[in-house]
């Protein structure tokens, strides 16, 4: 199996950056209407923070491959 082309690519990262994004808007705009929902989405924000990171990193390693 191999990985789609985009896979540790700058496009990826881009999405996965919007995505982030989306997340955080989320939380803040349901901060206003429940505390306890905005801050369940907190372990959330975690995992795709050390997923944003790691996408990077391997994008940045595999540049000259892609190439």
């Amino acid at each position: 199996m191999e990985w789609p082309p985009w896979k540790g690519s700058a496009a990826e990262t881009v999405d996965i950056l919007l995505l982030d994004g989306a997340i955080a808007a989320t939380m803040f705009s349901w901060y206003s209407v429940n505390k306890t929902a905005a801050g369940l989405l907190l372990p959330y924000v975690g995992w795709m923070g050390l997923a944003t990171a790691l996408n990077y990193r391997i994008w940045q390693d595999n540049k000259e491959k892609q190439q």
